[in-house]
């Protein structure tokens, strides 16, 4: 998705000094690498949350996404210019 919603807890004067970019929203990936044999189409993968000091996170939603491999480029191998 494009947009998860966060909620986070915390003292009401930190929440409201609160930065959007003081958030970080993030999928690990690993956990769709640990999976790359197998033949399903994607693999759930939880969604991180880290905030700032003084801050604590509750919830995210959703809560996971599904991650999928893209199919392989047909257009013949990468071409490395020449300086």
């Amino acid at each position: 998705p494009p947009v998860v919603d966060v909620v986070v807890h915390g003292d009401p004067a930190r929440l409201q000094g609160l930065e959007e970019e003081e958030v970080r929203v993030f999928v690990d990936t690993a956990e769709f690498a640990a999976h790359r044999d197998s033949t399903a189409a994607g693999v759930a993968c939880a969604i991180h949350v880290h905030t700032p000091s003084g801050v604590s996170f509750a919830k995210a939603e959703p809560s996971a996404v599904l991650v999928e491999r893209l199919p392989a480029a047909t257009s013949g191998p990468a071409q490395n210019p020449k300086p």
